[in-house]
């Protein structure tokens, strides 16, 4: 093991893709807005997605973006649009 990220568990022994120094590596990442009040956090979690937050990070991004864009459109009555016929 060599870093935080690599893991091998259960999933990746049934697998066989845990081989001595070449363990499987997770992208994890956190992230809470805003940043001055929190009131959610996001965790994503990518199973064999590779190290860093290149591939959990902007999920993050984007569920915390959509979470925002959801709470504005139910206190914003002007962005409503009815698609319903």
């Amino acid at each position: 093991k060599t870093g935080t990220a690599e893991y091998c568990d259960n999933v990746a022994q049934a697998k066989n893709i845990c081989q001595q120094e070449s363990w499987p590596t997770h992208s994890w990442y956190v992230g809470y807005a805003p940043y001055d009040d929190p009131e959610v956090i996001v965790l994503a979690f990518v199973y064999n997605g590779g190290e860093g937050a290149s591939v959990a990070g902007p999920m993050v991004i984007k569920t915390l973006n959509a979470y925002f864009d959801l709470k504005n459109i139910g206190t914003n009555s002007d962005m409503l649009t009815s698609t319903i016929p």
